[in-house]
């Protein structure tokens, strides 16, 4: 590896953001400085989007770096970078036949899901706080990281259905790097998502990881007996549109918050005194040379992940004269929800119900699930982010303080398997939905609620068509048929 590139987050307008990572870096690595290369791309015009900045990005790539045959450089990513890098790699270097000039890519804390605070970097204060700045928004590319938007949809559901890193010549090796810590002094007390369990203030950590999947379930048409009495039909999975990404290393980094520079993963790094884990760790995947030691890369840092979780699991803020604080940093999962039918229209509304014991909402635990957001541009995809340790179980948080053993919370005793009703509107007349649902199983719990990841959830519906809908007479009588009613269901949709 010669070159090392770093591409930058959403809205920043200039390379300070960088902070002293890339002369650290260098300094460790023994890379020359004139090797590194700082990216500066442009997010905050409402006009650009993802694909555009993907575009500009190889020829950049093409004209300043000016690889030699056989020469590669490896990437640093922060943030809405990830996607910007992976967009491109998407667009221009899928083809697994051709040897991609990228070799190693690290991932800081990167929106590769999109990020809960995407949709309110839309909203009026944010045009108004950028009209100060002399900034747009930047609406093309946070319509890309609104949660569930089609178009991460599609990229993430590429990068589960393509195997990530395989290429017929050298590999291209990912690695998912984020911490779970909050700066509490950067803390939004009108957004709460700046302080999100589960997230860095920014990024959801399930968010950033590429370790994925993708389940597809469909709906059976309901039986006459169904329809008459008006009682959900099964959702059954979907072998051929469920898949698995390949696997990434991915590590929770301890004590790192998104951005600031007191413990952003970025810009709380100095160009001198003790090396930082995240330097450290950086150096840890620029070494990797070949699959055997990608692969054990991956199992040392689940590992390590898990000590950090346990590590970071309470956090106890001091407040002087107030009452002390308390957090609980548990692990999160992210799954979400696209609902189509199949003939591939969207619902006009729906409703997503998760359940458990006997297909009971009111059997999942107390403070399951952490948030919900529906994408704005398809009405279509809910994002669900929830408590996987409450749900799933944990032990009981003991730790020691002062001297003395504290309990600050009980043993959870989670839940042995999940269920989902999916009820869509409309629900009468001509062309209508029925709902559905899934019997709660442990299959189902252990398949979308997975610590730090995000699962695709594709569930695709029947579309229940009435036979008056369309009819043909041979009666040449003059008659209204606006009063026709619906009429039995077509036995066959076509």
């Amino acid at each position: 590896m010669k070159y090392l590139l770093f591409i930058h987050g959403w809205s920043v307008t200039d390379t300070g953001t960088y902070g002293q990572l890339p002369e650290r870096i260098a300094a460790e690595l023994g890379i020359a400085v004139h090797h590194l290369y700082l990216g500066k791309y442009i997010s905050f015009h409402d006009e650009v989007r993802l694909p555009d900045i993907a575009c500009a990005m190889e020829e950049a790539v093409r004209r300043e770096l000016a690889l030699a045959p056989g020469e590669r450089f490896a990437a640093v990513t922060h943030s809405t970078g990830g996607p910007v890098l992976r967009a491109w790699l998407d667009r221009f270097h899928a083809d697994p036949a051709r040897e991609c000039p990228l070799s190693h890519v690290i991932h800081l804390a990167a929106a590769q899901f999109g990020s809960a605070l995407a949709q309110l970097g839309k909203g009026r204060l944010s045009r108004i706080k950028g009209y100060f700045q002399g900034v747009e928004p930047g609406k093309g590319v946070l319509d890309w990281l609104e949660l569930g938007s089609p178009e991460s949809w599609q990229l993430n559901r590429r990068w589960i259905a393509g195997g990530g890193t395989a290429h017929a010549g050298p590999p291209v090796f990912s690695f998912s790097l984020i911490g779970q810590q909050i700066d509490r002094k950067l803390y939004d007390n009108l957004n709460t998502y700046t302080g999100e369990t589960g997230s860095d203030g920014v990024v959801r950590v399930a968010a950033s990881n590429l370790n994925a999947s993708a389940v597809r379930l469909l709906q059976r048409m309901p039986t006459a007996g169904q329809l008459e009495r008006g009682s959900a039909s099964a959702l059954v999975p979907d072998d051929a549109g469920s898949r698995e990404s390949a696997r990434v290393p991915f590590r929770l980094v301890s004590g790192v918050s998104h951005s600031g520079e007191r413990m952003g993963i970025m810009n709380s790094v100095r160009d001198s005194g003790p090396v930082p884990e995240v330097v450290r760790l950086i150096r840890r995947c620029l070494e990797v040379a070949d699959g055997d030691g990608y692969r054990t890369l991956a199992e040392e840092f689940e590992a390590e992940t898990r000590e950090v979780v346990e590590e970071e699991r309470v956090e106890i803020e001091d407040r002087l004269l107030f009452k002390d604080r308390v957090f609980f940093h548990d692990s999160c999962s992210m799954v979400i929800v696209r609902v189509t039918d199949d003939h591939g229209h969207v619902p006009d509304d729906l409703r997503v119900t998760f359940t458990a014991g006997n297909n009971d909402p009111n059997k999942l635990p107390k403070g399951f699930l952490i948030d919900t957001q529906r994408n704005g541009r398809h009405r279509g995809t809910i994002t669900f982010f929830f408590n996987h340790d409450i749900i799933h179980g944990c032990p009981a948080v003991i730790r020691e303080v002062d001297g003395k053993r504290h309990k600050f919370r009980e043993r959870l005793e989670g839940i042995d398997g999940l269920g989902m009703t999916v009820e869509a509107f409309p629900d009468t007349g001509f062309a209508r939905y029925h709902p559905a649902y899934v019997k709660s199983s442990p299959l189902i719990l252990g398949g979308i609620i997975r610590p730090h990841a995000t699962v695709l959830l594709d569930v695709v519906l029947k579309r229940i068509i009435h036979r008056n809908t369309m009819d043909i007479t041979r009666d040449l009588r003059r008659g209204s048929f606006k009063r026709t009613g619906p009429g039995p269901v077509l036995e066959s949709d076509g």
